[in-house]
């Protein structure tokens, strides 16, 4: 997160917020995000799909965007001190439709 904040701050400063514009900047950015989709797939994104679907282009833009926002405005820490290790990160398959 500290590497991805110094990024966020060289490329956009703390004077105005990120923009879409940006993203072709932000290369750690793009990394944590495609790291996280490929540990913790999403169902939708697993569904075969037409090579050049613009809705998978317009979430991988969307996600960036957003955590990109949250990172700069946000100063985030674990709870009451917990140290990265006691989180429970265990994980159940399933698939959630409306």
């Amino acid at each position: 997160m500290i590497r991805l904040q110094q990024e966020l701050e060289a490329v956009v400063g703390r004077n105005r917020p990120v923009e879409e514009s940006d993203q072709s900047k932000l290369l750690y950015l793009d990394m944590v995000v495609k790291e996280s989709t490929r540990l913790h797939g999403v169902g939708p994104f697993l569904v075969p799909r037409r090579s050049g679907c613009p809705e998978m282009q317009l979430a991988l833009i969307t996600v960036r965007l957003v955590l990109a926002q949250l990172i700069q405005c946000f100063d985030w820490e674990s709870p009451d001190g917990m140290q990265p290790n006691e989180l429970d990160m265990s994980e159940i398959f399933g698939l959630s439709l409306p």
